[in-house]
């Protein structure tokens, strides 16, 4: 077994650079309530309103696709909850620049 010996300042400086990472989901779907009529005409304008159930103000996005196009191709439509809300594996990368910082760890400009 071995024995890390470091200093006050030394200890300082690595507690300064601990972080932690925990996962979290999102259960709660709010329903986008959308107000549009009945039939679309292509290069017609269209008037959409969209707005949630409790009256929260949102960002949506919004795509027009022809069901025609779609059928063609036998085409299922992905569930967008599944793919935005996938599991996917941590992308970060994290570095630091403490040894250039003056007395950080010893007093003198290290580097």
């Amino acid at each position: 077994m071995s024995e890390i010996r470091m200093s006050k300042a030394e200890f300082i400086g690595l507690m300064a650079m601990m972080f932690a990472m925990t996962a979290f989901s999102i259960d709660a779907m709010l329903p986008a309530l959308p107000q549009i009529g009945e039939e679309l005409s292509p290069e017609k304008e269209v008037s959409l309103t969209i707005s949630e159930s409790a009256g929260k103000k949102m960002t949506y996005t919004v795509a027009v696709v022809d069901d025609g196009l779609l059928d063609l191709t036998n085409f299922k439509t992905p569930n967008p909850w599944n793919t935005f809300y996938a599991k996917e594996a941590l992308g970060i990368k994290t570095w630091d620049m403490y040894k250039y910082v003056i007395g950080a760890f010893s007093g003198e400009m290290a580097g």
